[in-house]
Protein backbone atom coordinates (compact mmCIF):
# COMPACT_ATOMS: atom_id res chain seq x y z
CA UNK A 1 0.00 0.00 0.00
CA UNK A 2 0.93 3.67 -1.06
CA UNK A 3 0.29 6.45 0.77
CA UNK A 4 0.63 8.75 -2.46
CA UNK A 5 -0.20 7.20 -6.13
CA UNK A 6 -0.56 9.50 -9.41
CA UNK A 7 -3.83 8.63 -11.51
CA UNK A 8 -0.95 7.19 -14.45
CA UNK A 9 -0.34 4.57 -11.76
CA UNK A 10 -3.61 3.86 -11.21
CA UNK A 11 -4.42 3.33 -15.33
CA UNK A 12 -1.42 1.19 -15.07
CA UNK A 13 -2.80 -0.82 -12.62
CA UNK A 14 -6.37 -0.86 -13.90
CA UNK A 15 -4.30 -2.32 -17.05
CA UNK A 16 -2.44 -4.71 -15.40
CA UNK A 17 -5.91 -6.09 -13.58
CA UNK A 18 -7.68 -6.33 -16.85
CA UNK A 19 -5.68 -9.15 -17.95
CA UNK A 20 -6.77 -10.84 -15.09
CA UNK A 21 -10.61 -9.25 -14.50
CA UNK A 22 -12.91 -7.96 -17.41
CA UNK A 23 -12.36 -4.19 -17.73
CA UNK A 24 -14.68 -2.14 -15.23
CA UNK A 25 -17.94 -0.55 -16.24
CA UNK A 26 -17.62 1.77 -13.59
CA UNK A 27 -15.15 3.30 -11.81
CA UNK A 28 -16.27 4.46 -8.26
CA UNK A 29 -14.12 6.66 -6.14
CA UNK A 30 -13.83 9.39 -3.33
CA UNK A 31 -13.05 11.99 -5.69
CA UNK A 32 -9.10 11.67 -4.70
CA UNK A 33 -6.77 13.23 -6.72
CA UNK A 34 -5.63 10.28 -8.52
CA UNK A 35 -8.82 9.71 -9.92
CA UNK A 36 -10.01 13.39 -11.13
CA UNK A 37 -6.35 13.21 -13.06
CA UNK A 38 -6.71 13.40 -16.95
CA UNK A 39 -5.13 10.33 -16.84
CA UNK A 40 -7.41 8.28 -15.38
CA UNK A 41 -10.24 10.36 -17.63
CA UNK A 42 -8.72 8.92 -20.51
CA UNK A 43 -8.29 5.74 -19.33
CA UNK A 44 -12.31 5.58 -18.58
CA UNK A 45 -13.13 7.71 -21.84
CA UNK A 46 -10.69 5.11 -23.36
CA UNK A 47 -12.00 1.65 -21.74
CA UNK A 48 -15.65 3.19 -22.16
CA UNK A 49 -16.23 2.94 -18.21
CA UNK A 50 -17.78 5.85 -16.48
Amino acid sequence: MDTCISGARVARELDALERIYDKPARIVSDNGTEFKSRAILTWAHDNNAE
